[in-house]
């Protein structure tokens, strides 16, 4: 087990089982509480449910460094005083025994140290607050689905003539991601133009909800839409590689679509041109606890 804390400045430590910086216990990593509110009706047994989320999740991480001498110490309290700096935010990367990897982003709510030590060694206690309640899974993060597919158009014996074509590429196709996580969670989708297309659309198959853009777009064009939490854009990037809003062009009816646990099936359509598309999903799924 190691997990290692690496804060805005790029400074970082890693704690585990292994000196210097051992790890005694931790709490918080699993799951989080789930905060209910409900109310109750005169006459009624019972309550009726209002709402329902989970909490802030809530790590503490227990241990002590070990040093070669006295001034080694003292020279280890430095660095991770500095290191856990409440005013820096950080990143809290968990790495299990059984190989997964897991990281949070994390802001230090204490960090303090026993006042008795020893000259070798010194007890010190962390407290983290993220304020999202899911881990993501770094195995898997960013994995890359495509929308678009190529149909293949070679047969054997293979006989090729002026104007043959190995493969045609089709955008309008139902194409099924694969969120493996606990809880759905937004995406990034990447849209290449190889020629010119109207109104490009994302559409969710099971629930019929989209997103659609009303605008012409040309070759060489990139359009990035990002429906992640608390990053929302809609991204051109022209030929010459200006980037541009694009969000003024974006359908009233449209919403930042998400991933639901499972399985999910979009298509790729537009007005005319959809065969000029490829489509391309970034997913970075969460876990509830590790």
């Amino acid at each position: 087990m190691q997990i290692v804390y690496k804060n805005t400045n790029g400074e970082q430590v890693v704690l585990g089982q292994q000196p210097p910086f051992l790890v005694t216990s931790k709490k918080g990593f699993a799951q989080v509480d789930n905060v209910i509110t409900k109310q109750t009706q005169y006459g009624l047994d019972g309550s009726i449910l209002i709402n329902q989320q989970l909490d802030d999740k809530e790590l503490e991480i227990e241990g002590e460094f070990i040093a070669s001498d006295s001034s080694d110490l003292e020279n280890k309290k430095t660095l991770v005083s500095s290191i856990f700096n409440p005013k820096l935010a950080g990143t809290l990367t968990y790495f299990p025994d059984n190989g997964g990897v897991y990281y949070l982003d994390v802001l230090v709510e204490k960090f303090s140290m026993n006042e008795s030590s020893t000259n070798l060694s010194q007890a010190y206690s962390i407290n983290f607050l993220s304020l999202d309640s899911y881990w993501v899974d770094k195995n898997q993060a960013d994995k890359l689905i495509p929308l678009s597919t190529l149909k293949k158009n070679l047969t054997f014996p293979l006989r090729i003539s002026t104007g043959f074509t190995f493969a045609v590429r089709s955008s309008n196709n139902i194409q099924t991601i694969v969120n493996d996580g606990d809880v759905s969670v937004g995406m990034v989708v990447i849209l290449e133009f190889t020629g010119e297309v109207t109104n490009p659309k994302v559409l969710n198959v099971t629930t019929g909800e989209y997103f659609r853009l009303e605008n012409t777009y040309k070759v060489g064009e990139i359009i990035r839409i990002v429906t992640l939490r608390g990053e929302k854009e809609v991204l051109l990037t022209t030929r010459d590689g200006t980037e541009k809003n694009n969000l003024e062009f974006w359908d009233e009816d449209s919403i930042f679509l998400q991933l639901d646990k499972g399985n999910n099936f979009f298509q790729l359509q537009a007005d005319s041109g959809s065969e000029n598309m490829i489509g391309t999903v970034r997913i970075s799924p969460k876990v509830l606890g590790v």
